[in-house]
């Protein structure tokens, strides 16, 4: 640790033992020996980051480094799009209720039609109530009287598209029925005739019915139905009960209306299957996929003006084996008739089947249904209805994901700052086994490449650079990632760079503090579309790691280390009487390299004002090594500079800060040495200084 030290000036004047007058007016010159300044250089100065620094057993210095250049997650790799789908959907038809009506139409009531009509054997039929009548003539063209036909409880007006009206006619009556006509009409302001049926023959206590398409008719809510053109066989020995009956029972039923104003029955208006197709880039094929976050959002609007209950499910998304089911109302406004209704549905967790039972990818069903509620309340409703329909899928981050996962090439060219070499400021250190190694760790599912496009190293406080060069950079590594089931298993690849594939040596030997990188990951290069056996989880990545393991060993070429010291100069150190002397700088050198010395004075603004030595650089000699390469013994020397009144006034003055440079090369020649952390160069300056003491 670099110790500085501000000494005190004790000054120690000798006075003569005799006499002296004033007016003798003596002065004599003193010798002045003051301290300047302490400090050392060590190697814990030139490694300025002690993170990266591993002391060994043997206190020699190894710098550990690693950081990332390549890291790829599945976030990068595979980005889920919001999909949004819009439906309108109009109504096919629309259900009205069925309903039943009955008549009965008595032989009393023939009997009296029989007279109104001037036919005097109706009288005979009364009369011959509770008895046999001997002989019954047939009766031809008798029809009964207007049914009334009221379905106003039910609707006012219907267009319909479909339905079917069936006629049964049930005899009652003591013989049977040649033909009859059954003749049903709108009986308000349309006046049209909607069914025209005839049935024959209808033997007694026997009923025959038909049926009429209404397809294409506007019916009302009032509606009359006759029976015309009764034909009724006659018979001997008739048993007459004028109760006896002719039975008419007419059902409406499978109604639908393009639009009608009605009293709407409960029935399904909207029932849509679909799916959902998902688009990703670069031909990705998914086949599963766990959200780990995302929701489902849907707005539906509606017109029909009564109460929707929709249904939204999606049955391959499922959740402890339950699907997706969405169940909301559309109420409508009381004012404007309109309805809407907003869902959000929250996917998280939930785990989706796009293979639709594996006969697709990238694709999953869904269910849309809407049901028309029953309300007791009479509305209007036409085949422009419409319920719109928005849903989507948004936000979907996934938890985990299979299938084929797609060819993509994704480049990583930054820059990686080495600070740990900073305070070397110059020179080189030719180091004799540096380790580099590119460890790429894959934890995706998928096989792919690495390939190294360029790698410089740079020092910029020297201007110099070195391209890594070599078999290296010119072939591609193959980078493995794990199979199936193994999912969270990590596959690593190591890429070491030795003096065989590579100009590593250079590279780091010179002390970089920049390295610039392009690389390049080529992303499931023996990807199998159809195999779809790629997957991935949010937690999975690609990452590559640049390792440096450098011991310093090797050899010094005028590698420069300096040290800032700051300078405090007062009237005690160096008096304003001071006139001239020599400065000495006293260095201890346990480095095995020789050294080149010189001290630099700064003033307040950080300009070099002066230097310790004149004619350059002064040299002090190596510590010599022992028989295991450690040095034993120290170099030494005192070097000393000569300074008049002027400089001494401009450092009195100016003085801020001293920096110590050295500029250190090894000895001998050529020959690799070790670097421990006792290694390091101490140093003081002293000033021996002459001075006037006037009497």
């Amino acid at each position: 640790m670099r110790r500085i030290f501000l000494l005190c000036l004790l000054v120690s004047l000798i006075a003569s033992a005799c006499r002296l007058k004033p007016k003798d007016g003596l002065n004599w010159d003193q010798n002045l020996v003051a301290p300047i300044l302490q400090s050392r250089v060590g190697l814990d100065d030139a490694l300025s980051d002690s993170s990266v620094t591993q002391v060994n057993p043997d206190n020699s210095i190894t710098v550990v480094f690693r950081d990332t250049v390549v890291d790829l997650a599945l976030s990068d790799y595979l980005v889920v799009p919001d999909t949004s789908f819009g439906a309108k959907v109009t109504l096919d038809s629309i259900s009205l209720s069925t309903d039943t009506l009955e008549q009965d139409i008595t032989l009393g009531q023939i009997a009296r039609q029989l007279i109104d009509q001037g036919n005097l054997f109706g009288n005979t039929i009364l009369n011959s109530h509770g008895s046999n009548l001997g002989f019954l003539p047939p009766l031809d063209d008798l029809s009964s009287d207007d049914v009334a036909i009221d379905a106003s409880q039910f609707f006012d007006e219907a267009d319909l598209i479909s339905g079917w009206m069936v006629v049964e006619i049930d005899n009652r009556l003591p013989v049977d029925i040649n033909s009859v006509t059954f003749h049903l009409r709108n009986d308000g302001v349309l006046l049209d005739t909607l069914v025209r049926k005839t049935i024959a023959p209808i033997p007694k206590n026997q009923f025959r019915s038909d049926s009429a398409d209404l397809a294409n008719q506007t019916v009302e809510s009032q509606m009359a139905g006759q029976l015309e053109d009764i034909d009724i066989a006659g018979g001997f020995n008739v048993p007459i009960d004028t109760n006896d009956f002719l039975r008419l029972r007419v059902i409406v039923r499978d109604l639908g209306a393009s639009r009608a104003t009605a009293v709407f029955p409960a029935q399904t208006v909207l029932d849509d299957d679909s799916r959902i197709n998902y688009q990703f880039d670069n031909d990705l094929q998914i086949t599963r996929i766990r959200v780990k976050s995302g929701e489902l959002r849907i707005n539906a609007i509606s017109t029909i003006q009564d109460t929707i209950a929709f249904t939204y499910s999606l049955p391959t998304a499922l959740l402890n084996g339950q699907p997706v089911v969405v169940v909301d109302r559309l109420e409508p406004d009381t004012i404007t008739g309109i309805a809407e209704a907003n869902v959000l549905f929250q996917l998280a967790d939930y785990y989706i089947d796009m293979t639709l039972n594996g006969d697709s990818i990238n694709l999953f069903p869904y269910k849309l249904v809407g049901d028309l509620l029953y309300s007791g309340r009479k509305n209007t409703m036409d085949l422009s209805d419409s319920i719109d329909v928005f849903y989507g899928l948004f936000d979907i981050k996934p938890a985990y994901i299979e299938g084929y996962l797609g060819q993509e090439t994704f480049s990583f060219a930054e820059s990686i700052n080495l600070d740990f070499f900073n305070s070397i400021l110059g020179g080189t250190l030719d180091l004799t086994a540096p380790k580099v190694e590119l460890t790429v760790a894959n934890s995706i599912g998928v096989d792919g490449e690495l390939r190294i496009n360029q790698m410089e190293a740079k020092n910029t406080r020297t201007g110099e650079n070195v391209t890594l060069s070599g078999s290296i950079i010119s072939t591609p590594t193959e980078v493995r990632g794990p199979k199936l089931p193994n999912v969270g298993q990590v596959v690593t690849t190591k890429l070491n760079l030795n003096e065989n594939n590579s100009n590593v040596q250079q590279f780091v030997s010179l002390l970089p503090d920049q390295l610039d990188f392009d690389l390049e990951v080529l992303v499931n290069k023996n990807g199998n579309p159809a195999l779809r056996d790629n997957f991935a989880t949010d937690e999975s990545r690609i990452s590559a790691f640049l390792d440096l393991e450098v011991p310093l060993e090797g050899i010094a070429n005028e590698l420069v280390l300096q040290d800032t010291v700051a300078l405090s100069i007062s009237e005690l150190t160096l008096p304003a009487s001071v006139t001239d002397g020599t400065l000495k700088l006293v260095l201890e050198n346990n480095f095995p390299f020789e050294a080149g010395v010189q001290v630099f004075f700064y003033d307040q603004g950080g300009a070099v004002f002066d230097s310790l030595f004149t004619d350059g650089m002064r040299t002090i000699p190596a510590g010599t090594v022992d028989a295991d390469g450690f040095v034993d013994n120290p170099g030494t020397a005192t070097l000393a500079a000569t300074i008049n009144q002027a400089r001494l006034d401009d450092l009195r003055v100016l003085g801020k800060e001293a920096v110590i440079r050295f500029k250190m090369t090894t000895k001998p020649d050529g020959q690799a040495v070790k670097l421990y952390t006792t290694y390091g160069i101490d140093f003081h300056l002293v000033g021996d200084f002459r001075y006037s003491v006037d009497l």
